[in-house]
């Protein structure tokens, strides 16, 4: 077997019980080694847009570095999306 690994992903969400509509998102990238859910906290204001913008967000980092410059990555465009949806 060769060192190259693959991954099998899926993802899904569901509306749940107190709210008319699913604000949940999430990002499954198995190619990119990348996987996140963005809960998009129902009864604030725009949970919806909040949650679709850290997964696009997400899935446009670059795909490359070592996991440390990834996962720094991460954190630089949580703490920037933070500061831009408060």
């Amino acid at each position: 077997m060769s060192g190259a690994q693959s991954w099998l992903s899926a993802g899904r969400t569901a509306q749940g019980k107190s709210r008319a509509r699913n604000e949940d998102a999430f990002l499954d990238c198995p190619q990119r080694g990348c996987w996140a859910v963005a809960d998009g906290m129902g009864g604030h204001h725009a949970g919806n847009v909040a949650s679709q913008r850290v997964v696009r967000s997400l899935a446009a980092l670059p795909g490359q570095g070592d996991f440390d410059q990834r996962i720094e990555a991460v954190r630089r465009c949580l703490r920037g999306l933070d500061s831009q949806l408060q």
